[in-house]
């Protein structure tokens, strides 16, 4: 599994029991490096009329790997937005740090890999 860097997870204030709350959010992506890849995820965000606090970037043998923060989200609409860039072609495996289990998303396995172009690679 690749780790995703730049955030402690300690230093992120979430519940993951009040789906309610409006705390900040960081998602992690693994994704195909393609030209087309960060705007496609980012368009996610845009749809919703989300605006990330902070997105970082950066290339590893053929994928990319993004950060991206959020400061106020709830659980319930970082879980549409994670189901979201699970569906995306480019994107290998999605996740939103700190909440240890979201459910299994159709055409995923548990750990957020998809079965799109490029579903089963891994950097190790």
């Amino acid at each position: 599994m690749v780790a995703f860097a730049s955030v402690p997870l300690a230093s992120l204030p979430m519940r993951s029991d009040d789906a309610g709350l409006r705390a900040r959010r960081v998602f992690g992506v693994k994704a195909l490096s393609d030209p087309a890849t960060l705007p496609r995820i980012l368009g996610i965000f845009a749809q919703r009329d989300v605006v990330p606090r902070e997105m970082s970037c950066s290339h590893a043998g053929g994928y990319l790997l993004i950060n991206i923060e959020i400061e106020a989200l709830t659980l319930d609409t970082a879980e549409a937005l994670l189901a979201k860039l699970r569906q995306v072609m480019l994107v290998e495996r999605a996740h939103l740090a700190g909440v240890p289990s979201l459910g299994m998303v159709p055409g995923q396995d548990s750990q957020g890999v998809g079965h799109g172009r490029g579903a089963g690679l891994s950097l190790s």
